[in-house]
């Protein structure tokens, strides 16, 4: 019955998430290890120079937002970066070895909270390093976490969900 089957599609795109993309131009990032960061034209950042086997990378991004339900990270291969891929190894490939997020109100950045997040999900990750592991607040071991090594040359996606909704009254 094509009416039950747009009913069923209907319902599952209302319950789509709308991704808001931060302006990049006031995305503060930090390195420990040297990195360098570029805004892109199209609203990346780029990530460059610095130490390759092991980077900490905190990113400051305002929010004008009224909740918060999840986030995604994209992994976009570029030809300046090794292999033409999107991570910094030799041949371009990466592991995310822990992503955790806090959250802080503007007027008072000192106040940060964690957030917990849960389900993560990827268009691709290899066998031995599923997206689940950087999402697993064990930071402990730099190596396990998501890659996509032997595909390191395709954009990739993760998705984090926020545990518990945040709403934001500032």
């Amino acid at each position: 019955d094509p009416a039950a089957q747009f009913a069923r599609f209907a319902a599952v795109a209302a319950k789509t998430p709308a991704w808001r993309i931060p302006d990049a131009t006031k995305i503060k990032a930090e390195s420990r290890a040297g990195a360098t960061f570029t805004t892109l034209p199209d609203g990346s950042l780029l990530v460059s120079g610095g130490k390759r086997e092991a980077e900490t990378t905190t990113l400051t991004i305002p929010l004008d937002l009224p909740s918060l339900t999840g986030l995604r990270l994209e992994a976009i291969p570029d030809p300046s970066l090794p292999g033409g891929g999107a991570g910094r190894a030799d041949d371009g490939a990466f592991v995310v070895s822990e992503f955790s997020v806090s959250v802080a109100p503007a007027t008072r950045p000192g106040e940060s909270k964690p957030v917990t997040l849960h389900r993560p999900q990827a268009d691709y990750a290899r066998a031995d390093l599923p997206v689940a592991q950087a999402a697993d607040n064990d930071g402990s071991n730099p190596v396990m976490g998501w890659g996509v090594a032997p595909r390191q040359g395709e954009p990739h996606w993760a998705v984090f969900e926020v545990k518990d909704k945040l709403e934001f009254k500032e």
